[in-house]
């Protein structure tokens, strides 16, 4: 079990990391592969900021999920794209194998499986990106 209440960031040059962490929101499953996973999304906002360096991390719970959405201002990500994002190497590939692993994205998508979650990205052209990793949440109250 994990409480995401701390996300650690790193913190890079310039960079501007906007917050909105709900208050205790559990999730079950294994804390160091669940940050794993926000970590991969949150460099690969980094590395895909846009101009003004803004990175979104959300977590928030709708329904009986916990929701964690990493966004930035980036160039976007072309819809027709979209479905192989997840794919081993294929950005990798895209780039022309420019030191990029493309394995990235393809652990986060291993890992949220791994805990029954779900994960997707929603993007706009010249706008950026939203990556979400959505998971059942656990009630310590009960």
């Amino acid at each position: 079990m994990i409480s995401w209440k701390v996300v650690i960031l790193y913190l890079k040059d310039g960079y501007v990391f906007e917050q909105n962490i709900a208050e205790e929101i559990h999730v079950s499953g294994n804390p160091s592969r669940l940050m794993r996973a926000v970590y991969n999304l949150i460099d690969n906002a980094v590395r895909h900021a846009g101009g003004d360096k803004w990175i979104g991390i959300t977590l928030k719970s709708e329904n009986s999920k916990a929701v964690i959405e990493i966004s930035d201002h980036g160039t976007g990500i072309p819809s027709e794209m979209l479905t192989h994002i997840w794919e081993r190497y294929y950005t990798s590939h895209q780039r022309g194998n420019k030191g990029i692993s493309g394995l990235g994205l393809a652990i986060v998508k291993q890992i949220v499986i791994q805990h029954k979650g779900i994960c997707f990205a929603e993007s706009e052209a010249g706008k950026g990106s939203t990556f979400h990793i959505v998971l059942d949440k656990i009630n310590l109250y009960k």
